[in-house]
């Protein structure tokens, strides 16, 4: 097939310096309308007559890619021309290119095509994909084909590969989350080489995490923000402390990515909340800049006000180490002496997640620590009150009784029964 360009014959200069002219002066209706009238219509029309003299292409199954590269010439081709020789009007553009695809890309030779491509896209071979994206990137009409044939493809893919693993990773954290980053770059690597295929991607990756067979199994549309919650828990738990600075890095990356997609975000920040909360108060945290880099990514893709609680959960931590370094000064100062050696967390009522329980009668030796403590802090902050949260505290206690000492590790309540055997003996 001809290319019009082996028809034109102009002086490019000259083409160039009326262009200039006109877009200095394309805000004036007289030349917007002398133009569209003497040039736009004529140049659309004139492109139309030049390949409707040629034999216009009626695609076989057998020469699909041949023939798509035909016509990608041509688009090419004529788009180029706009660019360099007619003034920026975009309904020039537009209107060349329905032109074109009205000659070029009747229902049959859409249809042919969309099915090479479907074929293309799901064998994922590298090579021909970027080719084929080459080809398509200035033919709208079969650009969104394919776009939707990779969001179909990924989605599909993403549905397949979690209903397999649901069984497991429905109560398997890291298997899910590590499942979904899998499926995520083994298709970033193959469809990054425009940005709407990076839509499709989006979008496919949002629909396949938020309903897919683990939501299904587990009832619930919120349980890939709990998995990716608890996948965060224990990442950030004591037992991966010997994990390397890099890979801590890396998988932080990955938890943003997967949050990203995640549709209840709300949700997911109660479920981190309640996780969070009790890694701090349980201490079982691997390090306090681990905390705080999660909080900050939470921060810079959500909001301060999104993660302004995760912050002071975190300040008030880092604010009992402190308070309990002045108490041992205070105590030396105050010569008081204990049996029991006490720490305590100050927590800030409205970051976290925790209510009272009725009120309980301490053991003396429980209730004389407590009341050394609460002087020393009301006579620091006046004003505040300090409610004891029994159901998250905790102590060990040393069984005295038997030729092997053995210490136990016990919640408040079982102290509270302990300690009164101490009474009964005595």
């Amino acid at each position: 097939m001809l290319l019009r360009k082996e028809n034109i014959h102009t002086d490019e200069n000259f083409n160039k310096e009326i262009k200039e002219s006109i877009d200095k002066h394309s805000t004036s209706e007289p030349i917007t309308d002398i133009y569209k009238q003497y040039i736009e219509i004529k140049f659309v029309q004139d492109a139309e007559d030049f390949y409707r003299q040629q034999k216009i292409l009626c695609l076989e199954s057998n020469s699909i890619m041949e023939d798509l590269t035909q016509i990608s010439k041509n688009f090419d081709e004529e788009i180029n021309f706009v660019k360099l020789f007619l003034p920026k009007f975009k309904s020039t553009f537009q209107m060349l290119i329905n032109k074109l695809e009205e000659i070029f890309l009747p229902d049959h030779n859409v249809n042919l095509i969309k099915d090479k491509m479907e074929t293309i896209v799901s064998a994922e071979n590298s090579q021909e994909i970027r080719h084929l994206c080459e080809l398509v990137r200035q033919i709208p009409k079969i650009k969104r084909e394919l776009t939707q044939l990779i969001e179909n493809h990924i989605y599909q893919f993403g549905i397949n590969t979690i209903e397999k693993i649901s069984e497991t990773a429905i109560n398997d954290p890291n298997l899910y989350i590590e499942t979904i980053f899998d499926i995520y770059e083994r298709f970033v690597k193959l469809f990054c080489t425009e940005p709407s295929f990076n839509i499709a991607l989006d979008k496919a990756c949002c629909k396949f995490i938020n309903n897919n067979a683990v939501t299904e199994k587990s009832g619930t549309t919120t349980k890939s923000a709990e998995l990716l919650a608890r996948y965060c828990d224990a990442l950030l738990k004591k037992a991966n402390k010997t994990m390397e600075d890099k890979n801590f890095e890396e998988k932080f990356n990955k938890i943003m990515i997967v949050f990203t997609y995640i549709e209840d975000k709300d949700v997911y920040e109660r479920f981190y909340g309640k996780i969070l909360s009790r890694r701090l108060v349980n201490q079982l945290s691997a390090s306090d800049d681990y905390e705080k880099l999660m909080i900050s990514k939470l921060k810079e893709t959500c909001s301060f006000q999104y993660t302004s609680k995760f912050e002071r959960m975190v300040q008030d931590i880092d604010v009992s180490k402190n308070l309990m370094d002045e108490y041992q000064i205070y105590c030396i100062n105050k010569d008081l002496k204990s049996i029991v050696d006490f720490s305590a967390m100050v927590l800030s009522s409205n970051s976290w997640p925790f209510s009272p329980l009725p009120n309980v009668i301490l053991p003396i030796e429980l209730q004389e620590a407590f009341d050394n403590f609460k002087d020393f802090y009301t006579h620091h902050h006046c004003g505040r009150k300090l409610i004891l949260l029994y159901q998250y505290s905790k102590g060990e206690l040393q069984i005295c009784f038997t030729k092997q000492k053995y210490t136990l590790q016990v919640s408040t309540y079982e102290m509270i029964v302990l300690l009164l055997f101490n009474e009964k003996l005595n």
